[in-house]
């Protein structure tokens, strides 16, 4: 993991956000996010998508956000995340060799950006699987 995070928070359970890597109490308010959302392993209801981004939101700023598997099954969610600037990947599954496509994209989303993106130092991943466990111990 690139020195310059702060930390990496997993939301798991739709209301606990647990906090992977240290991060100084007073520099909570100045954390800049990436914010990936898998939509098919978290429930996907707008309830749940307003809720995370508040509890992100009070620990920083969210400067980046995408959400993967996305579909038209989860058109309610679509006012949330055109009015948060999220950054949509569809779900192009195609049979059952394809299940975990959503999932490696946002595993090579969430990589690009920490070595590539400076101005993120802080990490949220929403999924109600243990997919991505790997990826936070990196």
């Amino acid at each position: 993991m690139p020195a310059f995070l702060r930390g990496v928070f997993v939301l798991t359970g739709f209301g606990t956000l647990t906090q992977h890597y240290p991060m100084e109490v007073s520099t909570l308010n100045t954390s800049k996010f990436a914010l990936f959302v898998d939509l098919e392993n978290c429930g996907a209801k707008v309830a749940t998508l307003q809720s995370v981004l508040e509890k992100v939101k009070m620990r920083g700023d969210i400067l980046l956000g995408k959400v993967y598997g996305y579909t038209d099954r989860y058109s309610d969610l679509k006012e949330v995340l055109l009015s948060n600037t999220f950054t949509v990947v569809p779900s192009l599954r195609h049979g059952i060799s394809q299940k975990n496509n959503a999932d490696i994209l946002l595993v090579l989303d969430a990589l690009e950006v920490a070595y590539t993106n400076p101005l993120i130092d802080s990490f949220c991943i929403v999924s109600g699987d243990s997919d991505y466990t790997p990826l936070v111990g990196r």
